[in-house]
């Protein structure tokens, strides 16, 4: 069985469409990453996502290996919050914080070191599995010497690279090997299998990227997600005001401010992207008149309230940062609404649900309108529920769980097994959050 040495699919002579295909098994590279690496042909792209399932299983075929997690700087920001390192509890980790050339060229290398010295001191203290962390950006010349001399002192030649999709795992190896060996995009998706990479004493495996739902890039077109995507030094948009103001980043994004006192708004986004400031009076006509309904499969925007008297800073997972100062009240109007959640809040939720029966079971019938409806009702009166799925059912977990929190406006609490949980806060806030 011969795969791809771009993704890592079983090529395949037969089906011309289907993934894997090649005119003659004698070619290294299947005709999807032949044409991805060289036309940019993005047809067959976005409907890969490979089952968060399925990647576990991958990892579970190298427990004595060393994981490398590569995570994007902006999630990184949230990392504390965010529960993708309960994956790799049971494996010995590296993280690499990769892309930290996104950030403003204001931020010093001492000030970057500063803040994930005191992220990763906190992040230690909860996971004791993490052997070290590098930072890595794409100027940065030393990190090939660093990483090794790291892998050396670990004593590791297996090593499994693993992490979110779209976060530089496979750019990354190639870097390390120096040689353009695997696929890479600007898109999440293109890993659809593991990789072996025999390289000097280590043996490389490259992973699929883990499918975040809770991040706008499992949302977006692959036209939006180009404009959207942060690629370069980002340079901050900042805005002061004293009277209501609505801000609008193309009909992703509206973030309403009420300030009590002097206020100061920055986005930190695609640099291409411009934001859109009004009156607060005039919020709701222009996000009728503007907002992409073929942007998302998400309508309206969840919206989450809270007031600030300081400085606060919100990581929207896919689009970018906001950064607020001041005293004043705040509304964000986002995918599935800004919720912030905390790990300590995710994992009270879970502790609600564990005595909690399955509301709704998805079957052969699958996912519908008059599902996504009955659900919302059902969510708005209970915040937090348990869906299961039947066997008889042919969609992939992960296809399942998008398709109900894009259609809901839920977040992703817990998956386990065949049977995941949603929670989306009502008006009433009928469960309070520790």
């Amino acid at each position: 069985m011969k795969k791809c040495r771009g993704c890592g699919i079983e090529l395949q002579t037969k089906n011309k469409e289907g993934i894997g295909y090649v005119v003659d098994l004698e070619q290294d590279y299947c005709q999807r990453c032949f044409r991805l690496s060289h036309y940019g042909d993005t047809s067959n792209l976005r409907t890969n996502y490979v089952s968060n399932e399925k990647i576990l299983d991958i990892y579970k075929r190298y427990k004595n290996a060393l994981f490398v997690v590569i995570i994007d700087i902006l999630d990184a920001l949230c990392l504390k919050d965010d529960d993708l390192l309960d994956t790799f509890r049971d494996y010995d980790v590296l993280l690499v914080i990769n892309k930290t050339d996104l950030l403003p060229e204001n931020i010093s290398d001492r000030k970057i070191d500063k803040i994930f010295s005191k992220l990763l001191f906190d992040i230690n203290k909860k996971y004791r599995n993490i052997k070290g962390a590098i930072l890595s950006n794409k100027y940065e010349s030393q990190f090939n010497d660093q990483f090794f001399a790291v892998l050396d002192d670990l004593k590791a030649s297996t090593v499994v690279f693993a992490g979110r999709a779209n976060a530089g795992k496979s750019s990354l190896i190639n870097k390390l090997i120096n040689i353009n060996s695997l696929t890479t995009s600007m898109y999440p998706g293109t890993t659809l299998e593991e990789v072996e990479i025999l390289y000097k004493n280590y043996r490389f495996i490259d992973t699929p990227g883990l499918v975040d739902v809770n991040n706008y890039a499992t949302y977006l077109n692959t036209e939006k997600y180009k404009l959207s995507k942060i690629d370069k030094t980002i340079k901050p948009q900042v805005f002061q005001l004293s009277e209501p103001q609505s801000y609008f980043y193309d009909g992703l994004l509206r973030v309403d401010i009420v300030p009590h006192d002097k206020t100061s708004i920055t986005f930190f986004i695609n640099n291409n992207n411009h934001i859109h400031r009004t009156k607060y009076e005039n919020g709701d006509d222009y996000y009728q008149k503007h907002y992409c309904e073929f942007v998302l499969r998400v309508k309206p925007l969840g919206i989450t309230d809270f007031s600030i008297n300081g400085e606060k800073i919100l990581v929207i997972k896919g689009l970018g940062i906001v950064k607020i100062n001041g005293k004043c009240f705040v509304n964000v109007h986002s995918l599935g609404g800004y919720l912030m959640l905390s790990g300590k809040q995710k994992r009270y939720l879970r502790s609600l649900a564990v005595n909690e029966k399955a509301l709704f079971q998805i079957g052969k019938e699958g996912l519908s309108s008059n599902l996504y409806n009955s659900i919302k009702e059902a969510i708005k009166v209970r915040e937090l529920l348990k869906i299961s799925i039947l066997k008889s059912c042919d969609l992939e977990m992960n296809e399942i769980v998008v398709e109900v929190c894009a259609n809901t406006g839920a977040e992703l609490v817990q998956t386990i097994g065949k049977t995941f949980v949603i929670y989306k806060q009502s008006k009433e806030r009928l469960i309070k959050l520790p």
